[in-house]
């Protein structure tokens, strides 16, 4: 389950800005709204498959695939996290995964 919270309504202007056009992070990337809009709807897209991946390869165990699609998810869910966090929005991940249960 992903919860989302609105965040302080600044930040450091170093770190990130946003106007109503653009977004700017900290490595000076400037993304539009709409392609911002894109990457975050990708990336849910992505974890949401690479999540029933997981479950499929757990019913008939595959280390080596689990583990694999367990890195990618790990890797999307940091990058939507960033993402989120240049509107002041902070996102919690709950939920195990299954070398969490191990």
């Amino acid at each position: 389950m992903i919860s989302v919270a609105a965040g302080p309504a600044t930040t450091r202007l170093s770190e990130t800005r946003a106007s109503s056009n653009f977004v700017y992070n900290a490595m000076q990337e400037v993304l539009s709204t709409d392609e911002w809009a894109a990457r975050v709807s990708r990336l849910a897209e992505l974890i949401a498959h690479k999540t029933e991946a997981i479950r499929q390869h757990a019913e008939a165990p595959d280390r080596l695939a689990i583990g694999q699609y367990e890195e990618l998810r790990r890797r999307y869910l940091g990058e939507l996290s960033e993402l989120m966090h240049q509107y002041g929005i902070v996102i919690r991940f709950e939920g195990r995964t299954t070398d969490q249960a191990a």
